[in-house]
């Protein structure tokens, strides 16, 4: 058996992705990383043959999970699937929100990504350049958050269950990743359309301002003529 130990992070992950060629095996997610949980799982014999050890040595040598993505240049990585409607800004010169996520693998609300694209903005480069290169040279600090057990939610809550983002298929399971977006371009709907009312609202109070302003100055010219015409005298108290 190889000296795994010797090897760098890119070896070992070669060095795996060799054996699941070699037993037409794709243990991979949606966002392109190594199926742990079912990794884990396979220390049948039957599963990788007479390979079984070096799936063992390599994964212990790892310390973390094997990300394979550049040996299935093909497959495109899909944490949250396009919405059919979107209720958030859109840049035209810079990516959406959702190609943001799923480019970099890093969650943003509606909020954060308007910061994330003056920070495009300033950086002066291209956008596949800014998005290739983001958590390396453009992020503030990337937390991991390991993802366990089993999220339950009701089907007819609509702000999490999706069904308003993707009502064209009622069947349709959710990932983790578009329930947390759901309910963040929800939050984010609410907070931009009570902004929007507030301004309303401010506008509306700025025309009322300006009438009142219109009608003291009638009432002050009509109390003007009125002086004038009695010789500037005042008007006796009934």
């Amino acid at each position: 058996m190889k000296d795994y130990g010797t090897m760098t992070k890119e070896q070992l992950e070669e060095e795996l992705f060799e054996i699941y060629k070699k037993h037409n095996l794709e243990y991979y997610n949606e966002d392109m990383t190594v199926r742990y949980d079912k990794l884990k799982s396979c220390t049948e014999v039957g599963v990788f043959g007479g390979d079984i050890d070096k799936v063992i040595a390599i994964m212990r040598t790892l310390h973390d999970k094997p990300d394979l993505r550049r040996f299935y240049p093909d497959k495109k990585r899909i944490l949250i699937h396009p919405t059919e409607t979107t209720r958030e800004p859109v840049y035209e010169d810079f990516i959406s929100r959702v190609d943001f996520i799923n480019q970099t693998g890093i969650f943003v609300t509606p909020s954060y990504f308007e910061c994330i694209y003056d920070d495009f903005k300033e950086s002066g480069v291209s956008v596949n350049e800014f998005v290739g290169s983001y958590e390396e040279k453009y992020s503030t600090c990337v937390q991991e958050a390991e993802l366990k057990g089993t999220f339950k939610y009701e089907t007819t809550d609509d702000e999490v269950s999706c069904l308003c983002l993707y009502n064209s298929d009622p069947t349709y399971e959710p990932s983790i990743w578009e329930v947390v977006n759901n309910l963040a371009v929800e939050h984010d709907h609410q907070w931009r359309s009570k902004d929007e009312a507030i301004e309303k609202y401010q506008q509306i109070i700025k025309e009322l301002q300006d009438i009142n302003a219109r009608l003291m100055d009638i009432a002050k010219q009509a109390t003007s003529v009125e002086f004038i015409k009695m010789g500037g005298k005042v008007a006796p108290l009934s």
